[in-house]
């Protein structure tokens, strides 16, 4: 069952991320499929995307928080409420 549970988790978290980077400009979106999907080096996509290598970084940074907001904001809520759950006096 904890399998299922890890699997379910994980889709969860993935679609969050897929959401999330939806939300982003176009070209963050570009930049960071290119780097972490194909495995880029920064000066190919910024060649190819008409950018600096340190606006690709920007770009790639700007995504990496989008992705941890995403992933890491609910799993925080999920450890609250589990706690607050743990705590509630029986009645």
């Amino acid at each position: 069952m904890q399998e299922l549970t890890v699997d379910i988790e994980s889709a969860v978290e993935l679609e969050a991320l897929v959401a999330a980077l939806r939300t982003l400009p176009q070209v963050t979106q570009r930049v960071f499929v290119l780097r972490k999907v194909y495995s880029w080096p920064h000066e190919q996509i910024a060649a190819r995307a008409g950018l600096s290598e340190a606006a690709v970084v920007q770009h790639l940074v700007a995504a990496a928080l989008a992705c941890m907001r995403a992933v890491i904001e609910p799993l925080e809520y999920r450890t609250v409420a589990t706690d607050n759950a743990s705590h509630t006096p029986a009645m």
